[in-house]
């Protein structure tokens, strides 16, 4: 089995300049974990991950509408905290090339590149998913000869282990929505706005009260 069959071929990137919440936006609203970051000349410099964010911000869910977010405490740019130059592999390597890069580096993801093209992206959750389906498989009648090291379940139980430490930790460093301060700030930012609205609208009816009773005012004063 090779790269090309199980990488992602739809690959979404952000340029140089993009702000972190921008990219955020773009993981969360996509899914993925992983995010490449090309030059103004469309070149791969960069991969950026959940990871480098939480270094310049912090992750919660709104408590009103379910939905994650992300709290910028360090303002800049991708190309500021991502991953330079990341690790690739080819399209037509083997997976178990791929796995064994994967687990070697401890990373996340390879990006796949043609040359200097790139044209997907192969997480551990895609080949995780394909060693599942591959261990419960028939054994293929004609195997890959090139592949003289094919997955077993010894490299998928290395790839849990190692998506496990990876929750853990990621749960380690991100703030408990429920009593985190990042939390109770965002909670401070929408009373503070609610308060300005309502106190706008109080300033509205308080005025045109006021432009009522001047009016009023006014005709009694004619009268006389």
């Amino acid at each position: 089995m090779r790269v090309r069959d199980l990488m992602s071929a739809k690959v979404v990137s952000a340029p140089v300049g993009t702000p972190v919440h921008v990219a955020f936006e773009l993981m969360r609203d996509g899914g993925f974990r992983h995010l490449p970051v090309l030059s103004t000349k469309g070149k791969l410099v960069g991969i950026l991950s959940e990871r480098d964010l939480r270094g310049v911000g912090a992750f919660f869910k709104d408590s009103n509408s379910g939905i994650d977010e992300f709290l910028v405490t360090d303002p800049t740019t991708v190309e500021k905290i991502m991953v330079a130059d990341p690790i690739t592999v080819s399209p037509d390597a083997t997976v178990s090339t791929a796995v064994k890069i994967i687990r070697d580096k401890r990373i996340g993801c390879l990006i796949v590149t043609d040359g200097e093209e790139m044209v997907g992206i192969l997480s551990y959750l895609d080949v995780l998913d394909a060693a599942e389906r591959e261990s419960k498989a028939p054994a293929a009648k004609h195997q890959d000869l090139d592949d003289t090291q094919p997955m077993n379940m010894e490299e998928l139980s290395n790839l849990r282990q190692q998506m496990a430490a990876e929750l853990s930790e990621f749960r380690a460093n991100t703030p408990n929505p429920k009593v985190s301060t990042v939390d109770l700030r965002a909670r401070e930012a929408r009373l503070a706005e609610q308060e300005s609205r309502r106190s706008a609208r109080e300033k509205e009816r308080a005025d045109a009260a006021r432009k009522i009773m001047d009016d009023i005012r006014s005709q009694l004063d004619e009268d006389d």
